[in-house]
C-alpha cells in the first residue's frame, strides 16, 4: 500500500471516530484535514467544529505500526476561538 493511500485510509479512519458519538454526546464536524509526508514520518491536521461557538485542531502522527497518536493543540484552540 502506497504512503499517500495508507494516510488516506487513516485519515478517514479518524474522521469516522470523530463522527460517532454517543446519544446526548456534542456533535462534531470535520471542518479542514491536512496531510504531509516527511521522511520523519507522516503527519495530518484535523479541524473540526464541536458546537457553534468551539472549534478545535488536533495534530495527527501515523505510528510506523499504523496506529495514530493524536494531540490537542490548545495554544491554537485558544486563539480560535478567542473573540
Amino acid at each position: 500500500m502506497t504512503t499517500s493511500i495508507k494516510r488516506l485510509a487513516v485519515a478517514s479512519c479518524v474522521l469516522g471516530a470523530f463522527g460517532l458519538g454517543a446519544c446526548g454526546a456534542p456533535m462534531r464536524s470535520v471542518t479542514h484535514i491536512s496531510s504531509w509526508s516527511t521522511p520523519a514520518g507522516d503527519y495530518f491536521y484535523v479541524a473540526y467544529a464541536e458546537n457553534e461557538t468551539t472549534s478545535r485542531l488536533k495534530l495527527c502522527r501515523i505510528q510506523p505500526d499504523n496506529t495514530i497518536a493524536c494531540a490537542d493543540q490548545p495554544e491554537v484552540d485558544r486563539l480560535l476561538n478567542t473573540p
